[in-house]
């Protein structure tokens, strides 16, 4: 039957779309998602669905009753809404937190889209509902997502990630070729079969996973707070407590200043570089030319570039551990060559500009573990 399973009832379903066909969706991300990119896009000739959208529990991974809805163009609003609300319906709860890929535009209009629908798939107003984006997907978008739409920012969300559908997915993929030859409700039945059958599955797993988690979660717990009161430590108590102040109040209210933001400098390496080098030309108009050949900008440059250099030939040489070629080592081996030759190269720049430098290099060289 129709909506006893994972798929939404299909007449109020499509009713719902086709009322909402030339629903305005307006991107200002600044991400590239596909669901955002491919919103819009015709479905696939000779096709009648595009896809499928699907809600699940994220921190068990099973597919909710009514929670998965079929697609005709891309992964429109309309169709999304539907399948939230409806596997949200008989569910009374004071605060929910849902994770999309796209959160921070399909949240836009959230409550005002709700309005469309019947009063028993609504929201109740005293539920608090929360969004957020998925762990992974967070990294494709701008600094604002991440700032305003990070879990690892929410309270009460635990170490939620949220990308478990994506898990629910590769179990699903491999129906593909079969279902994309099957009629409508020879697909619903396939898939709500499956479904079920995936959520079976993880119901019988819950004591091996609920215990596995549980261990993790008082080990690591202990070890965070230790690692946090240390670092807690290393500040002055009233700049902690300005800080803790910061997150309850942005904790309280969206709309305080993120204590998680990061500062923007609006001074780069580039604006101080140009600042260097005008002073150079002015030093240079005036006669006073330097006492290298090698000027003071271009020696700091330098050793910006070095210790680039430096982290990429490290992190390129802790990726082959392990079994080595003769051919790999000796790339290496050469690049740490020439790496070495260019900062002894700088090494005797840096004694003319920094000449208290040799008593630190000639300290460090006697130590015993030098």
């Amino acid at each position: 039957m129709p909506g006893w399973c994972a798929y939404v009832p299909e007449a109020p379903y499509q009713t719902h779309i086709a009322n909402n066909v030339d629903q305005p969706e307006i991107n200002t991300c600044e991400s590239q998602h596909n669901a955002l990119v491919r919103a819009a896009t015709r479905s696939s000739p000779g096709y009648a669905v595009s896809g499928a959208v699907v809600v699940i529990c994220s921190r068990h991974c099973m597919i909710r009753r009514n929670g998965a809805g079929d697609l005709q163009k891309g992964e429109k609003y309309c169709n999304v809404d539907f399948v939230i609300f409806a596997a949200l319906v008989g569910i009374t709860l004071l605060r929910i937190v849902l994770t999309y890929d796209i959160a921070c535009q399909w949240s836009k209009n959230f409550r005002k889209r709700m309005e469309d629908f019947p009063s028993e798939m609504k929201i109740p107003d005293t539920t608090q509902v929360e969004v957020a984006i998925p762990g992974w997907h967070i990294n494709g978008h701008g600094e604002s997502c991440r700032d305003n739409f990070n879990l690892s920012y929410m309270d009460g969300v635990g170490r939620t990630v949220g990308e478990d559908v994506e898990t629910t997915w590769a179990g699903t993929n491999p129906l593909a070729p079969s279902v994309r030859e099957m009629g409508p409700a020879a697909r619903h039945d396939t898939l709500n079969d499956h479904w079920n059958g995936w959520n079976f599955r993880k119901i019988v797993g819950f004591r091996k996973l609920f215990a596995k988690r549980f261990e993790e979660a008082s080990k690591m717990s202990a070890k965070q707070t230790e690692t946090f009161e240390q670092l807690s430590a290393t500040f002055p108590p009233e700049t902690v407590s300005k800080w803790k102040t910061m997150v309850a109040r942005w904790d309280a209210n969206p709309k305080a200043p993120n204590p998680y933001a990061e500062p923007k400098s609006t001074t780069t390496l580039q604006d101080v570089r140009l600042v260097l080098a005008q002073q150079d030309a002015a030093q240079i108009a005036l006669g006073r030319l330097p006492r290298h050949k090698v000027s003071m900008t271009t020696f700091l440059m330098t050793g910006f570039e070095l210790e680039d250099s430096q982290y990429l030939l490290r992190c390129e040489a802790a990726q082959m551990k392990g079994l080595r070629s003769s051919k790999q080592l000796a790339d290496l081996q050469e690049k740490r060559n020439g790496l070495l030759r260019l900062i002894q190269n700088w090494r005797a720049v840096q004694l003319v500009y920094i000449p208290h430098v040799a008593s630190l290099l000639a300290q460090s060289s006697s130590a015993p573990d030098s």
